[in-house]
């Protein structure tokens, strides 16, 4: 009887894992070809066959695709958790270009940290959270002690107690600079345009990898 119920207790568990990625994979959010909860495709595949480096957790594997694109797949599925693109030493035009291309692609940012990174969250549904949602998370974030809002955009897990607001992303876009991008708000700094920037574009779903590293 025990066997039994732990037979359909794993099944479940799988089938509920497996519609995370399917509702995650609808909001459709990628870069070069490749989406978030998505399988590879054909040409996907074999670059990854080639082209697989070490991953810091058994659950995980990456590849490169290119120089500076890294993918990182659930090892039981093959499912696309993570993208990073890496820019190195680009000028003020190029990096304008990704941001706005970004806000073409997914709308006015939610919220900036540090100056030197942009994020757009978005819901299950594939909502953006706005900056009431997260003026409100940072104000619980505060009352209650507990993790940075950067932690907490990751998905990063703290033994404090929930918070009072319902932050919940289950993706996220960022882009980061090792030089400052905001000079108000979300207005590109205009003081750095001579400055050559080191740029990342991040896309990944916290949930999917949350799931994946702790199996």
């Amino acid at each position: 009887m025990f066997k039994i119920a732990l037979s359909f207790y794993i099944i479940g568990a799988s089938y509920l894992f497996g519609d995370l990625f399917e509702d995650i994979q609808k909001l459709n959010k990628g870069i070069d070809g490749y989406i978030i909860g998505k399988n590879l495709n054909p040409i996907q595949t074999e670059l990854f066959k080639k082209n697989s480096v070490q991953s810091d957790n058994p659950n995980v594997v990456k590849f490169i695709d290119g120089e500076n694109l890294l993918i990182a797949l659930n090892k039981t599925n093959l499912k696309v958790i993570a993208i990073n693109k890496r820019f190195n030493q680009i000028d003020s035009n190029i990096t304008k270009n990704l941001i706005s291309k970004l806000i073409y692609e997914h709308s006015d940012p939610t919220v900036e940290v540090h100056e030197k990174i942009i994020y757009w969250i978005f819901d299950k549904n594939g909502n953006k959270l706005n900056e009431t949602d997260i003026k409100e998370w940072k104000d619980s974030l505060k009352a209650n002690n507990q993790q940075t809002l950067v932690d907490a955009v990751k998905g990063i897990e703290t033994n404090n107690a929930k918070a009072k607001t319902d932050f919940n992303p289950y993706l996220t876009v960022k882009l980061s600079s090792d030089q400052i991008l905001i000079e108000n708000k979300f207005y590109l700094n205009k003081t750095s345009e001579s400055n050559l920037s080191n740029i990342y574009i991040l896309i990944s779903s916290s949930q999917l990898i949350n799931e994946t590293v702790k199996k």
